[in-house]
């Protein structure tokens, strides 16, 4: 019995074992036309196993390198005009990201708003740094919300946040007023158009019963007469 933990490792997962395999055989064929033909097939199968990941250039390009790496450059055949074999290792490494080292202050309103206050402290043009300040008040209201739906967070309670965080930087109109913008349950919308609905028939059935009630008393009147 085969383990699939004894085979080679898979170069690239995305293209299953058997694309690996292929490529492989395709080293074995020692006629160049045949070769040829048989990797052009591989390509095709590539495509289809990966449609429209990106375009047409991009993808050729990147399923002929692809070949050429399973094969270890050892794969005698002509790739179409235009396409450049680069080998792996040739490829310009990423620099790594910097992960953050800082910690949040306020959790419940990120890092984020950190990055926001020393962007607001840094502008020179004082209306546009107060118009900023209250972009900011509204996030962290709206954040703060959300964290946390069932506690009142007053405009009072950002202001002063807002003081703590810039280190008692910004002077922040006491009159200055925030808005959060909290989306209501799916659940809410669904009650109310089902109590709506419900409303709409039962008035409906109402003005048949009050219709029903006054030809009866029509008729009762015609009966007097």
């Amino acid at each position: 019995m085969n383990y699939k933990s004894a085979e080679e490792a898979i170069l690239y997962p995305e293209y299953g074992r058997h694309v690996q395999n292929l490529v492989k055989y395709a080293l074995t064929i020692e006629d160049m036309e045949k070769r040829q033909s048989i990797v052009d097939g591989i390509i095709v199968l590539m495509g289809q196993i990966l449609p429209n990941t990106r375009s047409l250039e991009e993808q050729r390009d990147r399923f002929w390198n692809h070949i050429f790496h399973i094969a270890d450059y050892k794969l005698n055949v002509t790739p179409p005009e235009g396409v450049e074999i680069i080998r792996v290792e040739d490829h310009p490494k990423p620099s790594p990201l910097a992960y953050p080292t800082g910690s949040a202050r306020y959790r419940h309103y990120g890092m984020n708003v950190q990055e926001l206050v020393k962007k607001a402290l840094a502008m020179e043009d004082e209306e546009k740094k107060i118009e900023f300040v209250k972009i900011i008040g509204n996030y962290m209201k709206t954040a703060y919300r959300t964290w946390n739906s069932e506690h009142f967070v007053s405009d009072e309670m950002i202001i002063n946040d807002l003081a703590k965080l810039s280190n008692g930087e910004f002077i922040i109109d006491e009159d200055m007023r925030f808005v959060s913008v909290v989306p209501q349950a799916s659940g809410a919308k669904k009650v109310a158009k089902k109590g709506g609905r419900y409303g709409s028939t039962r008035t409906k059935s109402n003005n048949r019963s009050n219709n029903n009630n006054n030809r009866n008393n029509n008729r009762n009147k015609r009966k007097r007469y």
